[in-house]
């Protein structure tokens, strides 16, 4: 694809992100009610009236973004917000489903789904490059045709529930939908305003410097979204499990799991030189983005850490509101930052930059409340070294060589690890 295609592709992912919160919380409140149960224990006649209910809503409140999408002047962008509302209604009836294996840990079932859509869309790809295509919109409905495909495996995975949704409704199931509202619902303002950090940054490119921008500072993300991707499924696992465990058992999982990924992770970041690499031989146009990654990389480590410990245990505890704290100063500070970027410092490096920081305080403040609560200890001399380590990273990047910067990372890598393990 070319740039602006590209960047057209981007844009359909960044407001399909969205899209799953016009549940209004429903799902995840089912999840946190029906976490930890087994499936054969689940009240399928419930769940399917709950599914009847919840598809004649997502149908109603999707139709003032299909009246956007038509009165748009823009051709490509009303064919990204319609196919944007079609994917919706797929995802979201997909993931009330997929949700409801995960509640039950039955992983292998949601992967398989997952697995399907991969490689349907992998194949597909194969094709239209085959047929050297690089208009956007092929890929678009492609996508859309994979979740189709995946969401017709998840029905025949629920059958039991797919088969009561036609089920007379009955008062106590729409108490249950009630109180899955209320409890979701907090769960889900808390997830909004979490991929708001990130997603106000990238509203503000494409609105002040145009697709293409948008385009470049996308492609650098993409590889922070790819690693983040293998995280958030593994987080997903987890929930249901430690859903089961005991207090002391959960106590010592987050000790043993925060010291493990406190080492491993600042590692990753020496992936940014291969990356490079192999964006400057294989796509120069985007050599720009390097610039970009700098700064968004490091934000590896902070989500990862946020979502496999302080999103996962704040969930089991029903801690929800905490959570929401986090996101919603992460979220303010992410405005305020961005705010001064584009009107006073009118540079791109500084919204990027502004990312991080953001990302940076939510996970910092959830890691010190989550600390406190479960061990009682502050690790306040852990997080300093984890931020100079990477403060490091970023300001030799801007200054110095890759090859040298690679050498003053490694070393000062080495370092944190080996004090950390004379520490413990």
């Amino acid at each position: 694809m070319g740039v602006e295609d590209f960047g057209f592709w981007q844009l359909f992912i960044f407001y399909t992100q969205y899209g799953g919160f016009l549940h209004m919380g429903l799902i995840d409140g089912m999840y946190l009610r029906e976490g930890g149960k087994h499936y054969e224990d689940l009240d399928y006649r419930q769940l399917g009236v709950q599914l009847r209910y919840f598809i004649i809503w997502q149908s109603a409140i999707i139709l003032p973004f299909i009246y956007l999408g038509i009165t748009n002047s823009d051709t490509n962008r009303t064919f990204v917000i319609i196919a944007s509302c079609v994917y919706v209604i797929v995802n979201n009836i997909m993931t009330y489903l997929m949700y409801v294996l995960q509640a039950v840990n039955r992983i292998k079932e949601s992967s398989i789904g997952k697995t399907v859509i991969t490689i349907l869309f992998v194949l597909l790809v194969i094709i239209l490059l085959t047929l050297k295509t690089n208009d956007f919109k092929p890929y678009i409905i492609g996508y859309i045709f994979c979740y189709l495909c995946a969401q017709l495996y998840y029905v025949v995975k629920t059958r039991e529930i797919i088969a009561s949704v036609f089920s007379k409704s009955m008062a106590e199931y729409k108490y249950v939908f009630v109180e899955n509202l209320k409890s979701g619902i907090i769960l889900m303002f808390s997830n909004i305003s979490g991929m708001l950090i990130l997603g106000i940054a990238r509203f503000a490119v494409d609105q002040t410097w145009g697709i293409k921008v948008f385009s470049i500072v996308s492609f650098a993300l993409m590889f922070v979204n790819f690693f983040l991707m293998f995280v958030n499924q593994a987080s997903m696992v987890l929930f249901p499990e430690l859903k089961r465990w005991d207090n002391k058992k959960i106590n010592a999982f987050y000790d043993k799991g925060r010291n493990a990924l406190s080492m491993v992770l600042p590692g990753a970041l020496v992936m940014y030189y291969p990356i490079t690499i192999l964006i400057h031989y294989w796509l120069p146009k985007y050599d720009v983005s390097v610039e970009y990654l700098v700064y968004l990389l490091p934000i590896c480590i902070f989500d990862s850490k946020m979502n496999l410990l302080c999103n996962t245990l704040f969930k089991v505890y029903n801690k929800i509101k905490i959570l929401l704290f986090c996101n919603v100063t992460a979220l303010i500070a992410s405005c305020f930052l961005i705010y001064v970027s584009i009107f006073y410092t009118k540079e791109i490096s500084a919204v990027v930059v502004s990312m991080l920081i953001a990302i940076a305080i939510r996970s910092i403040i959830a890691e010190i409340v989550l600390n406190k609560m479960l061990i009682n200890q502050v690790l306040i001399k852990s997080l300093i070294y984890e931020c100079l380590l990477i403060t490091v990273f970023v300001m030799t990047n801007m200054f110095v060589t890759k090859t040298t910067a690679f050498v003053i990372y490694g070393i000062a890598y080495v370092a944190y690890i080996t004090s950390k393990r004379i520490y413990k």
